[in-house]
């Protein structure tokens, strides 16, 4: 049976089938409970309800001047009653918001919302059809300042380290060097650097982002709020380099020769180092040191070396000398 025969046999009996009995029955009974559905609607909403609501906070005619230290909350929770055609027309098919004109209550750096005033605003917003029996913020204190922010270093606290084989190579960067800080008072005008919260990465095998939020400070807004930090991690190679011995604390008068004047030394460096030249390792012998080996041999130790060096290991422990008087 081709498709087009399956159509027209299907038009054919959907017009035997709306013109039988069945049809119209079943077109009936939808009707009725289409009926029953729209009648039991309205008895509900004409019923008492109780109902737990998010209402947002809007806070207006804020000059751009006025930043807050502390952040305005966004949202609050309140409980109300009433019938269910009020609820749904003021917080059940739209999410209410009250709305607070900044000018109204601000003075002298501090935003002031009384319970008395926020009652009011509530009741504006839901009107007198509506029972408001409890919320969860009955006031609003909020400092502010007009003063412009200052720049001040950020300092990131971390405690990281590497999985074996691997380094962390270098400084943690930060996705910015300094944060602006806003001051209500001028007595906390005198912050010289600014934390980040501490952090602990443990065992890394590669290169990580993280974010991390800025330590609170009393009395202080700081913007921003969060910064980026990458931990820098590479493999480890090892590198052998042959390093000069320097002879330190010789007596005036007289010089060493040392045999060989050279040692080998081994490490591991970040990859990315491998082809850098080895001027931050130093190989030291300590004239001091022949009073305590009549064997002809001096020691020879790793004096200092750069950031960067792991596991540096001398080849020999000792070299032979010659005093030259």
């Amino acid at each position: 049976m081709t498709g087009k025969e399956r159509i027209e046999r299907l038009q054919k009996w959907w017009k035997i089938f709306k013109t039988s009995r069945g049809f119209h029955n079943i077109l009936l009974y939808g009707v009725f409970v289409a009926i029953a559905a729209l009648f039991w609607l309205v008895m509900a909403l004409n019923d008492s309800i109780e109902e737990t609501v998010d209402v947002g906070i809007r806070i207006y005619n804020v000059p751009d001047s006025v930043t807050f230290i502390d952040d305005p909350p966004a949202e609050m929770r309140i409980s109300v009653s009433g019938k269910g055609t009020s609820l749904l027309q003021t917080c059940l098919l739209r999410r209410p918001t009250i709305n607070i004109n900044f000018k109204d209550f601000a003075d002298k750096g501090v935003f002031r919302l009384s319970a008395s005033s926020m009652v009011g605003l509530l009741k504006s917003t839901f009107g007198t059809s509506v029972d408001i029996s409890s919320y969860s913020l009955d006031s609003l204190r909020l400092q502010y300042t007009t003063s412009p922010g200052r720049r001040v270093p950020l300092v990131v606290n971390a405690n990281v380290s590497a999985a074996d084989g691997f380094v962390i190579s270098g400084k943690l960067r930060c996705s910015t060097p300094a944060v602006t800080v806003y001051c209500a008072s001028p007595d906390n005008d005198t912050v010289s650097r600014v934390y980040t919260e501490k952090f602990v990465k443990r065992g890394l095998d590669a290169s990580e982002q993280v974010e991390v939020k800025i330590r609170p400070m009393p009395g202080l807004k700081v913007v921003p709020s969060k910064v980026s930090v990458t931990i820098p991690v590479e493999t480890l190679v090892k590198k052998k380099s042959t390093i000069a011995v320097k002879v330190i604390n010789v007596p005036p008068g007289e010089s060493l020769l040392l045999f060989p004047a050279n040692v080998d030394v081994t490490y591991f460096v970040p990859m990315s180092r491998f082809n850098d030249a080895d001027t931050d390792i130093n190989v030291v012998a300590d004239y001091n040191d022949l009073a305590s080996h009549r064997s002809g041999k001096l020691p020879v130790r790793i004096g200092t070396h750069g950031a960067g060096y792991v596991n540096v290991t001398l080849l020999t422990d000792s070299v032979e000398y010659t005093i030259v008087r």
